[in-house]
């Protein structure tokens, strides 16, 4: 019984290690970079002009990208929210607290379609 029990566990900090690489690997560290507009652009419609001097845009300030700080929300099926399991729901809630810098909840499931 006892190596029954550590293979679940085992098991189980290996699928939610899976999960946890699956959730860093889909998300994007870096804000993707945005086309500079040409600061000398002259118009291609209406009528011509005699004027040397185009007119240069000013240029444009990037925003700074809105942090994220809502909970992310970890969902856990049946067979690994029995109560066995919660010091490592608990120490994997740590580390990604610990990496994103937000709160982690978890939420406890009682069939396999609530957690899908």
């Amino acid at each position: 019984m006892q190596k029954h029990n550590f293979f679940k566990s085992v098991t189980a900090i290996l699928l939610v290690s899976v999960m946890l690489f699956v959730m860093i690997g889909c998300s994007s560290g870096t804000p993707s970079e945005q086309t500079p507009i040409p600061e000398t652009q002259t118009p291609t419609t209406g009528t011509a002009t005699n004027t040397t001097e185009n007119p240069v845009a000013a240029p444009v300030e990037p925003a700074e990208p809105a942090t994220n700080t809502s909970p992310i929300t970890v969902v856990w099926y049946p067979n690994e929210s029995t109560n066995d399991y919660e010091p490592a729901r608990e120490e994997f809630g740590r580390l990604i607290t610990e990496a994103t810098g937000r709160e982690v909840v978890h939420r406890l499931t009682t069939d396999y379609v609530i957690a899908v």
